[in-house]
């Protein structure tokens, strides 16, 4: 949609309900002679358009991720109606940056039966294009690259919806309708192929339509919904093309079978051609959903849901149905005691498998989880929590999905034939265990601190842990009417992995404080702080001879932020933002420890050290800054300035350290 026809569209919005809503020097009968309502109508309008001036250095697609990265006309628009005569509202808000940047929402009820709300979005993001890396192998590897250095993808994402409502006058029913659209067009990055490897671009453009209604049934004080819903995958992608094929077919003798049928062929005899990589394929969808609301005594109550999914691919005809239930009970004996209860299950069903590569089938899963949660209030002053949770994953066709998702393609799991294809575990369930203590005491103190287990029996994957413990303490603390302090803290440890030597752990913290000395000046700072020591068994790719046990990984993440905001005399309003964020991450091979090495460096040294600093090293701080200053006029004027400024360094790819910064000027009026 053009920007001319989005503001045509905010016209016609705008314009619709006036005739419904009367003239406003028209007086409105009352509707009711013991309650007369007043005839009065209320109307508020908010127009502030601005331009924007845009500059960047560098690659700007980091410092500005979000953002289209041009300047233009923009601007806010605010439209509020009452009429309290006819029991109507309309509300309107919308802000344009650019033609493809806005939000907006509309909200208009009628009456007592009837609303219908609306909201559009439209926002671009870029990513950055991830090389290759080094050419590891020359002499076995050809690799083209069809993408220039440092080129910016921007990928526009639209996301609108509505929904209305009407109550059937003198009935328990309510009727809904609701409808969604969304659609991504741009350019993205397309890697593929293993020693014959290739990076290009892919044009992105697809659609995800929803449309849907169902009643509402309210009887006393249960409450029933029945929906039913359509939701299509539409795709208008070019698919990039290859040349590719064989002329003899791979039996795999002299290899560990891959799959059920040892003997079938693991490479099929393909005729050489170009064959397309990637297709998405169309698909539609049709789910329904039943919803209830029900009391059943004074301290219990009940809410629960069933859905039930048909959807069929409309490229290949395979079917994939959808089952998923929750179910949840609140009990309240005592003032003292609280406790819930509630039950979640999904099962995803396939009714196909592949037939060509039975290595990579779909498989049908079954998760299913219960949670128990109780709280007793010991003192008027402490609480005590308890909690458990029972967690399950069966996968109906686990033996045709191999575990092909970590640095090492090999596998540990499963017979010495089968030791180079892993396979899922087709049944996983885990136990989880906590307790915490709270400490409250009016506004000032609000305290809780508690420890948490989780044991996993046969955990699907080989790096999902058996057992973790999480300590974790938090809370808040205001002395004053004029200052609050908070803090977050957890330490997780992740032990006992599956045939392999593995050791996790994880630190995380928030702290934020906020001051308000005077009415017209608050002031807000903010701390985090996450940090993850990893130790494992690897096996790097680029080098199947060299592997190593408790290989040590470690990422810090760390983030400052302040804000203040400041008003003067109920005319001057200032505000500014500041953020500073670091994030780090290395991983330290002992590359002493190659067999190869002992001589002095070789190919496969440098393979190991190139493969560990291409894709495990990161070290990117980051700044951001923004501040507004807003001033009223007389006869409702208003002016000001709005100010953005990122900065992006990237000390281990310089190619993506940018800048970006920003500055847009607005006047305009209240009536």
């Amino acid at each position: 949609m053009k920007f001319t026809e989005k503001i045509l569209l905010l016209v016609v919005l705008a314009a619709v309900p006036w005739p419904l809503l009367g003239q406003t020097d028209t007086p409105q009968p009352a509707t009711s002679k013991t309650e007369p309502v007043p005839e009065f109508t209320y109307q508020v309008v908010n127009f502030l358009p601005g331009y924007r001036f845009a500059s960047s250095s560098g690659f700007a697609g980091r410092a500005a991720e979000y953002d289209s990265l041009f300047q233009s006309v923009g601007g806010d628009l605010a439209f509020t109606r009452l009429d309290y005569g006819l029991h109507s509202a309309l509300k309107y808000r919308a802000s344009f940056t650019t033609r493809d940047e806005y939000d907006m929402d509309t909200q208009f009820k009628l009456g007592r039966d009837f609303s219908f709300s609306m909201s559009n979005r439209s926002f671009l993001r870029h990513l950055d294009d991830v090389s290759f890396g080094t050419n590891l192998d020359p002499d076995a590897t050809i690799r083209t690259n069809f993408i220039p250095d440092s080129s910016l993808f921007g990928v526009k994402r639209t996301m609108n919806k509505a929904s209305a409502r009407y109550k059937v006058p003198h009935t328990p029913l309510t009727v809904f309708a609701i409808g969604g659209w969304q659609a991504r067009r741009g350019l993205s990055q397309l890697q593929f192929g293993s020693c014959h490897s290739t990076s290009r671009y892919r044009p992105i453009n697809y659609t995800t339509r929803n449309v849907g209604g169902g009643v509402e049934m309210k009887l006393a004080h249960v409450a029933v919904t029945f929906e039913h819903e359509y939701r299509s995958f539409n795709y208008r992608l070019q698919n990039p093309v290859d040349y590719y094929g064989t002329a003899a077919s791979v039996d795999g003798e002299g290899l560990p079978p891959l799959g059920p049928a040892a003997n079938s062929p693991l490479v099929p005899d393909t005729p050489q051609g170009y064959y397309a990589h990637n297709v998405l394929p169309r698909h539609d969808s049709q789910v329904d959903l039943v919803r209830m609301h029900a009391p059943v005594f004074r301290t219990l109550t009940f809410n629960g849901s069933l859905s039930y999914s048909r959807t069929e691919n409309l490229f290949t005809g395979n079917p994939q149905n959808g089952l998923n239930g929750d179910a949840t009970l609140n009990w309240n004996p005592t003032k003292k005691l609280h406790s819930t209860l509630d039950f979640h299950q999904q099962n995803l069903l396939n009714d196909f498998i592949p037939t060509l590569y039975t290595l990579f089938g779909n498989p049908s899963m079954h998760r299913h989880w219960t949670n128990v949660s109780l709280e007793y209030n010991l003192t008027p002053m402490f609480d005590v929590e308890t909690h458990y949770r029972r967690t399950g994953i069966t996968r109906s066709n686990a033996d045709l999905w191999p575990q092909f998702y970590s640095l090492s393609s090999v596998g540990l799991v499963g017979t010495e034939a089968d030791a180079f294809v892993p396979r899922l575990v087709a049944s996983t369930f885990s136990n989880t265990a906590g307790f915490a203590l709270k400490f409250h005491r009016s506004q000032t103190w609000n305290l809780r601190s508690g420890y948490e287990w989780i044991g996993t029996h046969a955990p699907g994957y080989l790096t999902d842990p058996q057992t973790s413990h999480r300590v974790f303490a938090g809370g808040s603390f205001t002395p004053k009417s004029w200052i609050s302090v908070s803090e977050d803290f957890s330490v997780l440890r992740q032990s006992d992995f599956v045939s392999i030597q593995r050791q996790n752990r994880l630190y995380l913290t928030t702290s934020q404080i906020a001051l308000r000395p005077v009415s017209e000046w608050s002031l807000g700072m903010g701390y985090a702080y996450y940090h993850n020591s990893l130790k494992s068994d690897m096996m790097f790719g680029t080098d199947p001879f060299y592997s190593q046990s408790l290989v040590p990984f470690k990422a810090i993440s760390q983030s400052y932020s302040v804000s203040s905001t400041y008003t003067a005399k109920k005319k001057l309003a200032f505000n500014v933002e500041l953020a500073h964020v670091s994030s780090s991450s290395s991983l330290r091979p002992d590359l002493t420890n190659a067999p190869d090495c002992t001589a002095g460096p070789t190919q496969s040294c440098a393979v190991s050290l190139a493969f560990a600093s291409q894709f495990s090293t990161v070290s990117v701080p980051q700044a951001l800054a923004s501040s507004t200053v807003d001033y009223r006029w007389r006869a409702g004027f208003d002016s000001g300035l709005r100010f953005q400024y990122g900065s992006y360094k990237d000390e281990i790819h310089p190619e993506l350290t940018g800048h970006f910064g920003s500055y847009g000027v607005f006047l305009g009026r209240t009536w």
